[in-house]
Parts: C-alpha cells; structure tokens; sequence
C-alpha cells in the first residue's frame, strides 16, 4: 500500500491543489482546521457543516449518492460548500503516517468501504 498512498496522497492531491481545491480530503491523512486562524470563525464544527454530516433522510437520489459516497468525500463536499472563501490544499512538508492492513480480510474491508469514496 506504501506506493498507493504515495500515488493517491503526494502526487494526485498535490496535483488537485494546484486548483486550489481538493474534492476529497482522506481520513488517514487530513488535518482540518476547526476555526478560522485570523477571524475565530468556526469551519470544520460550523453549525452548516454539523448539521448537514448528520442529516441521515435519504429521499431522493442525489442524497443517496452523497451520503453513500463515502465519509471523507461528504464532509469535503459540505466543507467547500459552507464557506467557500477558504480553500482545500495539500501540504508537501506535512508529515502523517497511518497504519496499513495487516491481512487480507482487513485489507478487503478497507476497500469495500473506499471504493465509493475514492
């Protein structure tokens, strides 16, 4: 998985960033920041952003696909979506790590909840 994450973290990100946006912010290798650094405004806990992640009435099509795509991708959406003045962006400096699956059921499992998402 080491050259996956490299493929799918330093190179497609970084290439997203370049749009000053990224569409999906990965769990296993996201900060977010909660407020707004110069003004206190709140961004990753706004009451927009809470409110519309725990929305779980799926009545129509288009809420089906956003909720099924995947949690990472979802909060993306609702994150570039409320407060459209701040960007998503890669940092190449940041350093993160994650665990990888050590067998093959995890690993499956892993991927089954990715595919929609990635």
């Amino acid at each position: 998985q080491v050259y996956e994450y490299y493929i799918s973290h330093n190179l497609t990100k970084a290439f997203e960033s370049l749009f000053r946006s990224i569409t999906c912010l990965p769990g296993c290798f996201t900060m977010y920041r909660i407020r707004s650094a110069d003004t206190g405004k709140p961004l990753f806990v706004s009451k927009e952003v809470v409110e519309a992640y725990a929305e779980t009435r799926v009545d129509t099509l288009h809420m089906k696909n956003l909720l099924h795509l995947g949690e990472d991708r979802y909060l993306t959406t609702l994150l570039i979506k409320h407060h459209p003045n701040y960007k998503t962006k890669y940092s190449f400096r940041a350093h993160a790590w994650t665990i990888a699956p050590e067998n093959w059921s995890v690993f499956l499992s892993q991927r089954r909840r990715w595919i929609n998402s990635t």
